[in-house]
């Protein structure tokens, strides 16, 4: 299992995402609340059993690869990207299943 102890952490860390699989937040983490993201723990899991033990007592955040590209898109058409234009990107993602348009 890897954690990474808020978003910020997840950003700085984004690259060593699996190439598949899910992240995980707690149950209990409101998925819609930008405080909620920004101090979650992220959660992926290194083989079947985590994945399984994830799928049942944790709550599924995003895929890992989408994580990655709702980052590339940010960095591609965003003018400046700082935590909070990343931030604002993944809730956009997980309301509407779709990237952020951003006016360069």
């Amino acid at each position: 299992m890897k954690e990474y102890k808020g978003f910020a952490s997840l950003l700085d860390n984004i690259d060593r995402l699996p190439d598949v699989g899910w992240l995980f937040v707690d149950s209990t983490m409101d998925r819609a609340s930008k405080d909620s993201v920004k101090s979650a723990v992220f959660y992926t899991a290194e083989d079947d059993a985590e994945e399984v033990f994830f799928e049942n007592y944790k709550r599924v955040f995003v895929e890992c690869p989408t994580m990655l590209d709702i980052k590339r898109v940010v960095d591609k058409r965003a003018s400046t990207a700082d935590l909070e234009t990343y931030l604002e990107a993944v809730l956009y993602y997980l309301i509407n299943d779709d990237f952020k348009e951003f006016n360069t």
